[in-house]
């Protein structure tokens, strides 16, 4: 049996050396700066302004360089706004530090994700599931990088496991069932996004990746009636005009999304 105590002592001892090492705390107008300006990351994040969150996490990371913490909420951040390869370059940089840190790992895996480097995310999510396995993100994401990389079985079973972490969780259903159309079971991938569609009842995007699907099925009454749940009627045109030229074995611009 892992030994968590063991784990996850590490960090206690980090975060104890990092406390201990300091000659003198922090004078009263410093902490108060830095927690002024944890304050207003945290707000542009809860805003959805991944942009202003990135910039006050720099200048956190700049100050506290050390705090893994700061570190993942600015590669998220920055992964938020597209800059998923300086993410993963400020995090590898911070690789010997953190290796053993599966939140590291993961957080660095997903920037690799992101930036197109599907293989060195691979790599990195394994070392993540090894060191703490009951964490279903880790087994997600791992299942996306195998997806990029046509290994749709490997992809599945990463999948499985993320849902028996997490079961019914409807972002593992709805990219378990992208999966199952990428390998071609269109049919499974329709049943699969139908019980995420269940359980994620206000996701738009996983009610118009299963009018997506009904469309490439050629289930075009299914398809219609859900995108006419979100899209406007021009868009739903367009929709259906996608998929009834798929049938047809044209190749047309990807449908349009809301």
């Amino acid at each position: 049996m892992i030994n968590l105590f063991r784990k996850s002592a590490p960090l206690a001892l980090l975060l104890v050396f990092i406390g201990g090492c300091a000659e003198e705390p922090e004078n009263a107008k410093e902490a108060g700066i830095t927690e002024s300006v944890h304050q207003a990351a945290m707000a542009s994040q809860q805003k959805h302004d991944y942009a202003s969150a990135a910039k006050h996490y720099r200048n956190l990371h700049e100050k506290h360089p050390e705090d893994l913490g700061v570190l993942l909420e600015l590669a998220k951040s920055l992964r938020y706004i597209g800059s998923s390869a300086e993410a993963a370059g400020i995090m590898e940089a911070k690789i010997n530090t953190f290796a053993e840190f599966a939140p590291f790992l993961m957080e660095l895996g997903k920037a690799k994700l992101a930036a197109g480097a599907a293989d060195e995310a691979v790599g990195y999510l394994k070392i993540a599931t090894e060191k703490d396995a009951g964490n279903w993100e880790a087994y997600s994401a791992m299942g996306i990088a195998y997806d990029m990389l046509q290994l749709f079985d490997k992809a599945l079973e990463s999948y499985r496991k993320a849902d028996a972490l997490s079961p019914g969780n409807s972002v593992i259903l709805n990219n378990m069932a992208i999966s199952y159309a990428q390998a071609g079971d269109v049919k499974t991938a329709i049943i699969t996004l139908k019980h995420a569609a269940n359980v994620g009842r206000r996701n738009l995007q996983i009610r118009q990746n299963l009018a997506l699907f009904h469309g490439i099925a050629g289930n075009m009454d299914e398809a219609e009636a859900i995108a006419r749940m979100d899209l406007g009627e021009d868009d739903v045109r367009n929709n259906l005009a996608f998929y009834y030229l798929f049938h047809k074995n044209q190749k047309p611009t990807a449908p349009a999304t809301p």
